[in-house]
Protein backbone atom coordinates (compact mmCIF):
# COMPACT_ATOMS: atom_id res chain seq x y z
CA UNK A 1 0.00 0.00 0.00
CA UNK A 2 1.32 3.81 -1.07
CA UNK A 3 2.38 5.61 2.20
CA UNK A 4 0.47 8.19 0.83
CA UNK A 5 -2.52 6.06 1.26
CA UNK A 6 -1.21 5.20 5.03
CA UNK A 7 -1.32 8.81 5.97
CA UNK A 8 -4.88 9.51 4.85
CA UNK A 9 -6.33 6.55 6.95
CA UNK A 10 -4.41 7.94 9.86
CA UNK A 11 -5.40 11.70 9.31
CA UNK A 12 -9.51 10.15 9.00
CA UNK A 13 -8.95 8.53 12.33
CA UNK A 14 -7.58 11.32 14.13
CA UNK A 15 -10.48 13.17 12.94
CA UNK A 16 -13.40 10.68 14.21
CA UNK A 17 -11.15 10.45 17.80
CA UNK A 18 -11.07 14.31 18.30
CA UNK A 19 -15.00 14.48 16.88
CA UNK A 20 -15.96 11.59 19.58
CA UNK A 21 -13.53 13.61 22.41
CA UNK A 22 -14.68 16.49 22.08
CA UNK A 23 -18.72 15.23 22.18
CA UNK A 24 -17.87 12.42 24.91
CA UNK A 25 -20.43 12.41 27.29
CA UNK A 26 -18.60 13.82 29.97
CA UNK A 27 -17.82 16.83 27.82
CA UNK A 28 -21.17 17.10 26.25
CA UNK A 29 -23.40 20.28 27.90
CA UNK A 30 -26.24 18.85 28.39
CA UNK A 31 -24.61 16.51 31.11
CA UNK A 32 -22.29 19.33 32.35
CA UNK A 33 -25.29 21.28 32.96
CA UNK A 34 -27.28 18.15 34.42
CA UNK A 35 -24.05 17.85 36.62
CA UNK A 36 -23.79 21.06 38.02
CA UNK A 37 -27.82 21.18 38.83
CA UNK A 38 -29.41 23.45 36.48
CA UNK A 39 -31.42 20.86 34.68
CA UNK A 40 -34.07 18.40 35.49
CA UNK A 41 -33.85 14.86 35.52
CA UNK A 42 -36.58 14.80 33.53
CA UNK A 43 -34.39 16.60 30.58
CA UNK A 44 -31.87 13.03 30.57
CA UNK A 45 -35.01 11.19 30.19
CA UNK A 46 -35.84 13.05 27.08
CA UNK A 47 -32.36 13.05 25.63
CA UNK A 48 -32.38 9.68 26.74
CA UNK A 49 -35.35 9.01 24.41
CA UNK A 50 -33.99 11.10 21.71
CA UNK A 51 -30.54 9.62 21.03
CA UNK A 52 -32.22 5.83 21.26
CA UNK A 53 -34.01 7.11 17.68
CA UNK A 54 -30.83 8.78 16.52
CA UNK A 55 -28.92 5.13 17.05
CA UNK A 56 -31.75 3.16 14.74
CA UNK A 57 -31.53 6.05 12.08
CA UNK A 58 -27.28 6.61 12.15
CA UNK A 59 -27.31 2.59 11.92
CA UNK A 60 -29.07 2.82 8.83
CA UNK A 61 -27.50 5.46 7.53
CA UNK A 62 -24.11 3.65 8.23
CA UNK A 63 -25.12 0.72 6.57
CA UNK A 64 -26.42 2.85 3.30
CA UNK A 65 -22.57 4.83 3.45
CA UNK A 66 -20.77 1.46 3.67
CA UNK A 67 -22.76 -0.19 1.18
CA UNK A 68 -22.05 2.77 -1.13
CA UNK A 69 -19.00 4.67 -0.06
CA UNK A 70 -15.76 4.09 -0.73
CA UNK A 71 -12.83 2.71 1.14
CA UNK A 72 -12.03 5.58 3.49
CA UNK A 73 -15.94 6.04 4.25
CA UNK A 74 -16.17 2.07 5.01
CA UNK A 75 -13.30 2.27 7.33
CA UNK A 76 -14.84 5.22 9.07
CA UNK A 77 -18.31 3.49 9.47
CA UNK A 78 -16.32 0.44 10.99
CA UNK A 79 -14.00 2.24 12.96
CA UNK A 80 -16.77 4.39 14.59
CA UNK A 81 -19.19 1.24 14.92
CA UNK A 82 -16.26 -0.76 17.18
CA UNK A 83 -15.54 2.36 18.93
CA UNK A 84 -19.37 2.59 20.46
CA UNK A 85 -19.52 -1.05 21.01
CA UNK A 86 -16.59 -1.10 22.84
CA UNK A 87 -17.48 1.79 24.77
CA UNK A 88 -20.58 0.57 25.65
CA UNK A 89 -19.96 -2.01 27.10
CA UNK A 90 -16.82 -1.01 29.10
CA UNK A 91 -13.77 -2.20 26.93
CA UNK A 92 -12.32 1.71 26.38
CA UNK A 93 -9.47 0.58 27.53
CA UNK A 94 -8.71 -1.56 24.58
CA UNK A 95 -9.64 1.40 22.62
CA UNK A 96 -6.74 3.14 24.38
CA UNK A 97 -4.45 0.38 24.10
CA UNK A 98 -4.44 0.50 20.22
CA UNK A 99 -4.73 4.30 20.11
CA UNK A 100 -8.03 4.09 18.39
Amino acid sequence: MPESFDAKIELIDEKIISIRDEWHTKNHPLFQELAKGKLELKILGIHQAMHSKFVVLALEAFGLLYNKGDSQIKKMCVFCSFCSIFQKYGFSHVLQHYAL
